[in-house]
Order: C-alpha cells, then structure tokens, then sequence
C-alpha cells in the first residue's frame, strides 16, 4: 500500500511539474484577419519568453496558398532592434514560393529576460485575383531559439490566418442592370 502511495504521488509530481514546461511562445498578431483581394495586411511577430531569458532566436515564416499573398516588407520595432546585437541580426527575405527566411535577432547576456516584445511587423499584399471566402494560411517554422549560451528551448510557434472576403457588387450596380431591364420592358410594351 505505502508503494502504491509512493508512485501515485510521484506521478501527480511529476504531471504538475510538466505542465508549464514550455510557456514561452513567438506568434504572429493577429492571429486571424478578414482581408479583401488586393488590400495590404500586416502582422506583428510577438516573442513571450516571461519564464525564461532569450539569447537570440531565429524564425521562417511559410504561407500558402503562395499565389494569394506577396510578401512586402518587414519592418524592425525600434526599440527591439536597439536591444539586438548587429551580428546576430538578419534581415528576412523571400526567399521561395511562399517562404520567407533568415529573420534573426540576439544580443548577450540576453535580449529579452522574462519579458514581452515585438520584435517587428510584416506586410503583406492580398492579391487581386484571390479567391472570395478562401482562407490564405501563414506559419512559424523555428529557426533557432536559445535561452542561454549552451541550451535551447522550443516555444509553442502560433500563426495567424487571412480570411479573404467576397467582394460585393456595389448597390449601383444592381440598381443601374435593374434600371436597365425596366427600360427594355417598357420598350417592348410601347411597341
């Protein structure tokens, strides 16, 4: 009996010791948007590392369908970029369809320790000829993540979604074709 106590309260330890083994997390905000063909979007990338101090990291970003979507530009947060070392900081890219690489940012002893930031915003371009009521999907694939100068940490990656509207025909429009078979018919009739 005093085994079988033994190991239960060495699982319940153990179950309440993992559960917050992973809090930190790099997303894209907001996580979902509605868009209409041929607007520009943009997406903040927010790091949470309030648990742990972040080295540096490095983050790719995949989207797809890559025939909806152009990749603009990336803009650093000023304030973020002054706290990030030169040499660990790269510019991200296009760098196929759909995948936009070398986004990277560190600083010693650490450049976020148990806090929040936004690290920067990228835009996008919604194209025109996007499909009403798809939804264009984006994604973090994990670089590099480094909580000190030996060890690594996997942070939960959150993406985001673009939910592309149908474009409505104007008002006008209907009311102008609607205009335009009363005259017919009235045509018709007088004849």
């Amino acid at each position: 009996m005093k085994r079988k106590l033994f190991f239960l309260t060495l699982a319940l330890v153990l179950c309440f010791s993992l559960t917050a083994v992973n809090a930190a997390s790099i997303s894209l905000t907001p996580v979902s948007l509605p868009a209409n063909p041929g607007d520009s979007v943009s997406f903040d990338l927010f790091l949470d590392f309030l648990d742990d101090g972040l080295v540096g990291a490095g983050v790719d970003v995949t989207f797809s369908p890559d025939t909806d979507l152009t990749f603009t530009s990336w803009t650093w947060n000023s304030t973020f970029l002054a706290s990030s070392d030169p040499l660990f900081t790269g510019e991200p890219s296009l760098t196929g369809p759909g995948l936009i690489t070398g986004l990277s940012f560190g600083a010693f002893p650490t450049i976020l320790d148990g806090e929040t930031a936004t690290a920067g915003t990228f835009l996008f371009e919604v194209a025109a000829g996007a499909t009403p009521g798809s939804t264009i999907t984006l994604s973090l694939l994990e670089g590099f993540n480094a909580i000190d100068t030996v060890s690594g940490i996997a942070p939960d990656l959150i993406g985001a979604n673009i939910n592309v509207n149908a474009v409505p025909i104007p008002g006008a429009i209907l009311l102008l074709g609607s205009g335009l078979i009363g005259l017919v018919g009235l045509r018709k009739k007088v004849s």
